[in-house]
C-alpha cells in the first residue's frame, strides 16, 4: 500500500539532484530515478479543463469542478501506484523542477502529497545556470539561460514566487520541507532527519550517509546521457563546499550587485546577506 508521495522541487540548479539522491539512498524510497513531469502536465491541462468547462463545454464531459478534480486525481493514482510497485515500496519519491511553481495547484487537486523545496544562494544558482547555458550551446541546443542576469533572476523570483506570496503561509509550513543547498553540504544527516520527523517517517539516515548508492544511470560518470547539458561534475562524488560562494569568482561585481537588487526578496528571505 502507497503510504506517502514526495516530489523534490526548486529553482534549477538549486542543487535539487544532490537531495534527491540522499533521500532516495534509504531503500524505504524507490532509487532515484529520472524527471518526470507527467504530474506538471496534469496539472496545467486540470486547470485549462476547468476554463474548457466553464466557457466551452458547459459540463458536457464533466459535471462540475470536483468531478473534474476527481476524474485527474484517479488518474495520477494509477500513474502513482505503478512506479510504487514497479520498485516494491510504499514510499514515493518524484523529482520534477518543472512542478515548482504549480505545486499549489496540484495540492488542490492531489492534497495527500508532500514537497521537499531546495533553495541556494542565487547569485551561486546563477553561476550555474551560465554554465548550463554554454554548455547547451556547445551541443548545438538553444540556450536557455543566457547571460542576462535580469532575465535569470526573474526565472529564479518565478519559481519562488510562492514564498514571497503571504497567502501561501499555511500551505507552505504544512506541505512543504524546505532545504537549503548550503546546509545540506555542511550537515547532511540533520537536515535529513529534519525530514523525516516532519512528516513522521519511519526511517533512518545512518551517518556514514552514502548519497549516489541508489542513483540511477543518469547520475554516473558513464551515463549513456552523454549529451546532458546539466550534468553536474559533482554527481557521483563526496560532498564538498566548493560550490558555495562560487559566485564571488565567477561574477563581476556590477553582475552581483544586479542579483542583490533583483533577487532582495529572495535574499533576504533565506538570508543570504
Amino acid at each position: 500500500m502507497l503510504e506517502n508521495i514526495f516530489y523534490v522541487v526548486g529553482s534549477p540548479r538549486s542543487g535539487s539532484s544532490l537531495i534527491y539522491n540522499a533521500i532516495c539512498s534509504n531503500e524505504k524510497f524507490n532509487p532515484s530515478i529520472p524527471e518526470n513531469h507527467l504530474a506538471t502536465n496534469f496539472t496545467k491541462h486540470f486547470f485549462n479543463q476547468n476554463q474548457r468547462n466553464n466557457n466551452i463545454e458547459e459540463n458536457y464531459y464533466f459535471d462540475s469542478v470536483n468531478d473534474t478534480k476527481s476524474y485527474f486525481k484517479s488518474c495520477l493514482e494509477i500513474f502513482f501506484e505503478k512506479i510504487s510497485k514497479k520498485y516494491r515500496v510504499n514510499h514515493l519519491i518524484l523529482k520534477s523542477i518543472t512542478l515548482t511553481k504549480n505545486i499549489n495547484l496540484l495540492n488542490y487537486i492531489y492534497p495527500e502529497i508532500n514537497y521537499i523545496m531546495t533553495i541556494r544562494d542565487p547569485r551561486d544558482i546563477i553561476v550555474s545556470m551560465i554554465k548550463v547555458g554554454k554548455n547547451q550551446e556547445k551541443l548545438n541546443m538553444q540556450n536557455q539561460f543566457p547571460r542576462n542576469i535580469e532575465l535569470l533572476c526573474k526565472k529564479i523570483n518565478n519559481f519562488y514566487w510562492l514564498y514571497l506570496d503571504k497567502n501561501q503561509k499555511k500551505f507552505l509550513n504544512e506541505k512543504i520541507y524546505l532545504i537549503k543547498y548550503e546546509d545540506f553540504i555542511t550537515k547532511p544527516f540533520e537536515m535529513l532527519n529534519q525530514f523525516k520527523q516532519k512528516f513522521s517517517l519511519d526511517i533512518v539516515y545512518n551517518n556514514n550517509l552514502n548519497i549516489w548508492s541508489r542513483s540511477s544511470n543518469i547520475y554516473k560518470e558513464n551515463s549513456k546521457v552523454i549529451d546532458n547539458p546539466y550534468k553536474s561534475n559533482l554527481w557521483n562524488k563526496p560532498l564538498n563546499k566548493s560550490r558555495i560562494g562560487i559566485y564571488k569568482e565567477k561574477l563581476k561585481n556590477n553582475e552581483i550587485n544586479q542579483i542583490n537588487s533583483y533577487c532582495k526578496d529572495i535574499i533576504e528571505m533565506f538570508n543570504y546577506y
